[in-house]
Formats: C-alpha cells, structure tokens, sequence
C-alpha cells in the first residue's frame, strides 16, 4: 500500500507541478502577448507623431521660404485701429498728382473694411490721374461712388457714377480746367 500511495502521491504532486507549469507558462505567454500589442500601438503612435512632426516641419519650412508673399498679403490689408500707412498713401497720390485732398475716415463701416471719403481738387487731368492712382493702389480697395464735379466758378457740370466694376474712367473738357472729384470707397481691413 505504501507503493501505491507514495505513486499516487507522486502523481498527484506531478500534476500539480505540471498545472502549475502550463498555467505559469500561459500565463507569461499572455503577458508576452499583450507587451507585444502594447508595443505594436506604441510604434503605431510613433509612426504617427513623426509623420506629424514631419508635416509640422515641412510646413515651417514652407512658412520661412514664403515669409515675404505672406507679408506682401498682410500689407494689402490695412489696420482698422492704425490706418496711417495707408492715409499717408493717398495723401502722397494727391501731392504726387497736384490735388488738394479732404480725407475723411466713416466709422459706421463693417469690422472687416475701412470706409473712407476721398475728396480731391485740382485740374481735370491730375484729378482724373489721382482716381487712376487710386484703383493702383496695393490695398484692396472698392470705390462705391464716384462724384465728379467741374468747377467753373459754379457747380454746374456735376456727374455721379455709381460704381461695382474697375476701371473708372473720366473726360474732361479743357474749357473748364479744374474738377473735384469726391470718392466713396471700402478698404479691406484687419483689427489688430
């Protein structure tokens, strides 16, 4: 009985062991398992934030080279809160051209543009030069109404012209030599 009992006892130890085993072995081979797909996600993030990296690269470098068409883009714009660039303009195309100008800046306009009253005087052609000079302008600008007056001592040639399409164009007379011309327009603006 002794042989039998120390054989069963055996195997009764042999199987515990041999549980203990598979189930120590299946129990690393699920933690190998998941290291494994934690590692897989993990490279797929890093494949990831380096594609993003290299994107966010390429475009800074993008940025740097294309510095300049940007700022050429953002000058086209005037500062609603600052727009002295931008009336030191004109009134360097009415001093370039001979006219006399009234600026006037109107507040009620949109947050998006800068609306302004341009009234200049002088002879027809550098009258009709300034308007020209006007619609050149490296701003983007949209003249809503042109007046354009002849002055002879009294204001008896008067014309007005609604506008939506560029370019504006003017005739004048010699018999009356000098005009004023007074311009509604709107200046695309940033608020700064």
């Amino acid at each position: 009985m002794t042989s039998r009992f120390t054989f069963f006892a055996t195997l009764a130890a042999g199987s515990a062991v041999l549980t203990l085993t598979a189930y120590s072995f299946l129990w690393l081979a699920g933690r190998i398992t998941n290291y494994h797909t934690t590692l897989a996600a993990l490279d797929e993030k890093i494949v990831v934030l380096e594609t993003r990296r290299l994107q966010a690269r390429r475009g800074e470098q993008i940025l740097t080279r294309r510095i300049k068409d940007f700022e050429r883009v953002k000058a086209s714009f005037v500062s609603r809160a600052r727009p002295v660039a931008l009336v030191e303009y004109v009134e360097n195309l009415a001093v370039r051209t001979g006219n006399t100008l009234v600026l006037e800046i109107i507040e009620s306009a949109p947050p998006d543009e800068l609306a302004l009253r341009l009234t200049a005087e002088g002879a027809v052609e550098t009258v009709q030069k300034f308007v020209q000079l006007i619609e050149l302008m490296p701003y983007q600008i949209s003249i809503d109404e042109l007046i354009f007056q002849r002055l002879d001592g009294a204001l008896a040639g008067s014309a007005s012209v609604k506008t939506g399409a560029s370019p504006l164009s003017l005739t004048g007379h010699a018999d009356r030599p000098h005009a004023r011309v007074v311009l509604n327009t709107r200046v695309a603006a940033i608020s700064q």
